[in-house]
């Protein structure tokens, strides 16, 4: 319901929500959707992260996938 959605965005804190998400996204690499991040977790941390961007086939994640378990 694209009128709900505009109206709910006019909201001030709907609006700053939106903007925060939004400045968080590009400040760790994302440009557009969809956006995937794939890394392993070692100690409790995300590490070796890699991104996968756009709709992507299966072997594009397997790929992604299989490069971090070996």
């Amino acid at each position: 319901d694209l009128e709900t959605f505009q109206t709910c965005l006019q909201e001030p804190a709907q609006k700053q929500e939106v903007s925060e998400d939004l400045a968080y996204g590009q400040s760790v690499g994302v440009r557009g959707t969809p956006h995937f991040f794939v890394g392993r977790v070692d100690g409790g941390k995300i590490v070796e992260v890699k991104a996968l961007s756009g709709a992507q086939p299966f072997p594009s994640f397997q790929s992604l996938i299989d490069s971090l378990l070996h």
